[in-house]
């Protein structure tokens, strides 16, 4: 009976130290899924990871201003902005009904027809001016006996470049 108990606790020993190895073995294994975790939560607003390193998973922009409960847009009472009217045209096109295409009384319906309703549409020409500097050289300078050549402005540094008046416009 004596040999009986004592395999016994050598049994419950051994399954004590199983048991103990195992749990050993899950906490190290949880503490490795929660880096894990971390680790695929992180992007590039909440650590040093470059933006390119996000893929698909981008995170969304967060505004920091409150909200203010109006609606969005212009509010009421407000005047507002806009494209005035232009008074007298650079050119003006009249559009007739569809149906009146082909019809025989076209030109009579015209001479009758109403303006209802004007619609401008402004668009702005845009004029390059692109203008050549030459640097000259003399060969043989006349008082000096030697060799003279013309010096740009210090602003021209380069074969092509945009002057002191062009300026790019960010896109809206």
């Amino acid at each position: 009976m004596e040999e009986l108990n004592e395999l016994l606790l050598q049994q419950v020993e051994s399954l004590n130290a199983t048991i103990d190895a195992q749990t050993q073995l899950i906490a190290n294994l949880n503490q490795t899924i929660q880096e894990l975790k971390e680790q695929l939560n992180k992007n590039s607003k909440n650590s040093s990871k470059p933006p390119s390193s996000d893929g698909f998973k981008k995170p969304t922009p967060k505004s920091l201003r409150k909200p203010s409960g109006k609606k969005a847009g212009g509010q009421d009472g407000h005047p507002g902005t806009h494209l005035a009217v232009i008074k007298e045209p650079d050119d003006i096109i009249k559009h007739m009904p569809a149906a009146c295409n082909g019809c025989p009384h076209f030109e009579m319906c015209k001479g009758t027809a109403c303006i209802v309703e004007k619609r401008h549409v402004i668009d702005a020409v845009v004029h390059v001016n692109i203008t050549e500097h030459q640097s000259l050289e003399i060969p043989i300078c006349m008082m000096h006996g030697d060799t003279r050549k013309g010096e740009f402005q210090v602003y021209i540094k380069a074969a092509v470049q945009y002057g002191k008046t062009f300026r790019l416009c960010p896109l809206h």
